[in-house]
């Protein structure tokens, strides 16, 4: 979605829904996200919320002491999407899945992009089987 649309925000409609469901149905919420801004804005949503490099280096020395890292009832949420490379990306998604989580991926394609090479979150968009929701109307800014 645009910038002002809200996207971040809308994690809040989602924990509350999520912290609606019964206890012994509500998954796990994890924010990633690419930079500590982005994870704050996270937390101040009610996502419990990590950087993604941190996600990506935690898990992988679990994997290395020999520990299957078990993701199952996991929703991860990917906030700022669009400023992720190819190879982290592409790491995130295969460790989660290999865990048994689920991923939902959030950003603007017209915002900052990643440094590292690659639109992952673009080619998700135009090029995936992935289900794709766009956010249009601006709610942040006033005319």
């Amino acid at each position: 979605g645009y910038a002002g649309v809200g996207k971040t925000t809308q994690f809040r409609a989602v924990m509350s829904a999520v912290n609606m469901l019964p206890e012994s149905e509500r998954p796990r919420v994890v924010g990633l996200g690419p930079t500590h801004r982005a994870v704050g804005e996270m937390r101040s949503a009610g996502v419990d919320a990590q950087t993604l490099a941190s996600f990506l280096h935690d898990t992988q020395l679990q994997q290395r002491s020999g520990e299957t890292p078990d993701f199952s009832n996991t929703l991860f949420l990917l906030d700022e999407s669009s400023m992720v490379g190819n190879t982290d990306m592409a790491r995130a998604y295969a460790l989660i899945a290999a865990g048994g989580g689920r991923a939902v991926a959030s950003g603007d394609t017209d915002q900052l992009q990643a440094i590292a090479p690659g639109q992952p979150f673009r080619l998700q968009q135009t090029r995936s089987a992935a289900d794709v929701a766009i956010m249009k109307e601006i709610v942040r800014q006033t005319p």
